[in-house]
């Protein structure tokens, strides 16, 4: 990184993060061959408490909740042809659906580009596309050890998607100005103290979910796992950055703009609390989401009796078309001198990242944006006095 780039920065008030940070292709999920680096959860929902079925590959393939279509985008959905019985509450009939997980796991120092034309919506419907580390050191430790990052979450007929962090306490959002979305939760802790839920967001732009998003030729989500801090990125069909279309094979944080969701490293150190991340899709029914939030849902009752049970016509409408997911890995070093990814291992082999700055300029100014004792006008000055002289 540059010290006029991190001069401005720090003249804006900017986290350096937002600033410039490069990334190389690593691995793209799509096509025919969408589904071959994933593993299918295979049990009932035992983490929200839907009233699903989770398929195995096989049983998932078979009864087509997994497919390719013909222009090549992947569906994942819920079972909406069976008619299930009203039943006692003793005996609660679960209807199918999946939830997948990639086979790699993704470190500090990546960033996956989730492509979507359609994301899953409807009474009791609860889609999410997520990730946490999936290793057996990690998933024998409490959740959430190792960190969430839920990229896009959203449940019945609400009017926008979620981004939320899981993290063990430690971790807090200190600039909700710097974001375009509406912040409800600043401490990313869950689970404890008993009821935290997260540091959570909810998107200003109303055409990330239901209807509005397929009208609007879907979109995709950006998120960035850096040593620098935690960032997501939504953009429209119509307004996806030049640099993001196509089959670009390197990005460049810098052209995205600001960011829907972040969480910087000055207040959550990311390379400790955040391991290797798997990606992950779900779409549950009913469980721990709020049923009642929208109008039309709680007007029909029990979700289990009144949606679950009964006509598969309820779900048409979930289900997720994916055009591809692709995951980048960073070329860049962080401004403090730790290379972006070295904090954590990677499916693929490291970019051995070096700074495009010198080492004594980029430390010094890191050093003089952290410290707490600087005053504003002394850091300004030295960052323009670097910014001269490297020019």
């Amino acid at each position: 990184m540059r010290a006029h780039q991190l001069a401005v920065a720090l003249v804006l008030g900017l986290p350096i993060s937002f600033v410039r940070a490069q990334y190389t292709l690593k691995k793209t999920y799509q096509g025919s061959s969408f589904f071959d680096d994933w593993t299918f959860y295979g049990n009932f929902d035992d983490t929200n408490n839907g009233h699903v079925i989770y398929l195995n590959r096989q049983d998932a393939f078979s009864q087509k909740l997994v497919s390719i279509t013909q222009a090549n985008n992947a569906i994942i959905r819920v079972d909406n042809f069976t008619t299930l019985p009203i039943t006692s509450p003793t005996l609660v009939e679960k209807r199918n659906s999946v939830r997948i997980n990639t086979n790699d796991l993704y470190g500090v120092g990546s960033l996956w580009v989730a492509d979507f034309a359609h994301v899953p919506y409807g009474c009791g419907v609860w889609g999410a596309f997520w990730s946490t580390p999936t290793n057996t050191s990690i998933n024998f430790a409490p959740w959430p050890t190792g960190g969430e990052i839920d990229t896009f979450e959203s449940w019945n007929l609400i009017q926008d998607s979620h981004y939320t962090l899981h993290t063990i306490p430690g971790c807090t959002v200190t600039n909700p100005s710097q974001t375009s979305s509406a912040f409800a939760s600043m401490d990313c802790s869950a689970g404890n103290p008993v009821g935290a839920q997260g540091c959570s967001s909810n998107s200003t732009d109303q055409n990330t979910v239901g209807p509005n998003f397929s009208n609007v030729g879907g979109g995709i989500w950006i998120t960035e796992l850096a040593s620098t801090g935690i960032s997501i990125w939504f953009f429209e069909r119509a307004n996806i950055p030049q640099s993001l279309k196509g089959n670009a094979t390197s990005l460049d944080t810098s052209t995205f703009g600001t960011p829907a969701f972040n969480v910087p490293s000055t207040s959550c150190n990311v390379g400790s609390v955040f391991k290797p991340q798997s990606l992950i899709f779900d779409i549950t029914l009913c469980g721990e989401a709020d049923y009642n939030q929208t109008q039309t849902c709680a007007s029909r009752g029990a979700c289990l009796q009144n949606t679950v049970w009964g006509n598969g016509s309820n779900f048409d409408e979930a289900y997720f078309e994916i055009q591809s997911i692709k995951v980048f890995q960073s070329t860049t070093t962080a401004s403090g001198g730790s290379s972006a990814g070295s904090t954590a291992p990677q499916p693929t082999s490291s970019a051995g990242a070096t700074s495009s700055g010198s080492t004594s300029t980029s430390g010094a100014l890191a050093l003089l944006a952290t410290s707490a004792s600087a005053s504003i006008y002394a850091v300004v000055g030295a960052a323009m006095f670097l910014a001269m002289l490297s020019a």
